[in-house]
């Protein structure tokens, strides 16, 4: 019987029959076509998957090991009841040797179901198993009072509630197996703090993403998702998550990066249906942009103020001959600064950027300056000569004469 907060007495069967569906595409994931997997018996008790790397208790928890084989009756659990088991397991018992043990996540223990045979289960490398329910870790979504089950009597998969009690198998050692992959990430938009990560899941999920210093230890898939601040003795760069639609590239926005850094990334992502977990995706390699001074001008009035253009990170003000900076980006929508000019009475200074053009300032503030036709809003230059302004492009020279409220192209001889 399952009894739970949101359903009372609904008998495994009835529940079998109202979950059909789901439990369909269950066995899709599973793949009820796949070979035996290749088990090497470890001769302690334990056996290793080696398609998967995990490590499995041969015996249902309960039995006892004799041998090659298990005997006496496995012990049924609650959910609860199983999960505070594998705790107990894991401070310091050393059941068989390892204390990491824990519970299968739905698709791990999908991965041990072999068909055409009943118990649906290689009986060599797990001998004595039960044909009946076996915990999965994995709380059914719609529902968090059922989590899902393997039914060894043929393979199938059941939601059981979480009173309800049923048999354990543990497992330990590496990640999760995941349930489905990810589409290689890119990573587009650097600057010296951010950057945006694009990509796609197959299922609907949550995405999670961990920066970290480039060649740190892996995270683990538990680690990505918790968002720790730091996982044996590595100090986590930035960290995040976002939901992701099926088969739609998602965009993440990475910020609090240091400047000019080389970082690794991952990504996995949690299946909103089943709670599965994906394969862990990374290291990617990435750099957050490096901050470089393209320009430094005098003001001709105080010497001992500087203006500096930042090719990544706007303008910055001195008042000290540069032993300290402030930077001056209020009104300015782009930060490449490429070049800087000052009027010789010091009333405005103007900067070019790259992709806006030119903006002036007393160097509190910023104003677009007027637009430099046939594609001059890349600025590379800026020269006075005299009350005249000189702006050096990729479109050619442009000159104004008027605060560069207008300009005039000059480009007569210049090469195209």
């Amino acid at each position: 019987m399952i009894v739970d907060n949101t359903m009372t007495l609904i008998t495994k069967p009835f529940l079998r029959r109202s979950l059909g569906a789901m439990a369909a595409v269950a066995l899709l994931l599973a793949g009820q076509a796949q070979a035996a997997a290749p088990f090497v018996d470890n001769n302690d008790g334990t056996v290793t998957d080696t398609s998967t790397g995990l490590m499995w208790d041969q015996c249902s928890l309960g039995q006892t090991q004799g041998g090659n084989t298990c005997t006496g009756s496995p012990t049924a659990f609650t959910w609860l009841g199983a999960q505070t088991q594998a705790a107990t397991l894991q401070s310091g018992s050393s059941y068989k040797g390892y204390a990491d043990w824990r519970l299968p996540n739905l698709h791990e223990l999908q991965t041990l179901v072999k068909t055409g045979v009943s118990p649906s289960i290689d009986s060599a490398a797990f001998p004595a198993t039960s044909s009946s329910w076996y915990w999965s870790a994995t709380t059914w979504g719609p529902f968090p009072s059922l989590a899902w089950t393997v039914v060894f009597l043929n393979g199938s998969t059941d939601a059981s509630g979480k009173a309800s009690t049923n048999f354990v198998r543990l497992v330990r050692s590496g990640q999760s197996s995941g349930t489905f992959g990810l589409s290689r990430a890119e990573l587009s938009g650097m600057s010296p703090s951010a950057a945006t990560l694009t990509a796609t899941s197959p299922v609907a999920a949550t995405g999670y993403w961990m920066v970290v210093p480039r060649a740190a230890a892996t995270p683990l898939a538990t680690e990505i998702m918790a968002g720790v601040a730091s996982y044996r003795g590595v100090t986590v760069a930035a960290s995040g998550n976002a939901a992701m639609d099926v088969a739609t590239p998602q965009t993440f926005a990475i910020s609090g990066l240091s400047v000019g850094t080389h970082y690794d990334l991952y990504l996995v992502a949690k299946d909103t249906s089943y709670e599965t977990v994906s394969d862990v995706l990374g290291p990617v390699e990435f750099a957050s942009a490096a901050i470089a001074t393209s320009s430094i001008v005098v003001n001709p009035v105080t010497p001992s103020t500087l203006f500096a253009g930042q090719d990544s990170g706007g303008v910055y003000k001195s008042t000290d001959s540069g032993a300290t900076w402030a930077a001056l980006n209020t009104g300015l929508s782009n930060l490449s600064v490429k070049a800087l000019a000052i009027q010789p009475d010091a009333s405005r200074l103007f900067v070019g950027t790259d992709g806006a053009g030119v903006f002036y300032g007393d160097g509190s503030s910023w104003t677009a300056c007027g637009a430099l036709s046939g594609g001059g809003l890349n600025v590379r230059s800026l020269k006075f000569a005299g009350s005249t302004l000189y702006a050096g492009t990729t479109a050619g020279v442009f000159a104004s004469t008027d605060g560069c409220t207008s300009w005039v192209a000059m480009n007569t001889g210049l090469p195209n």
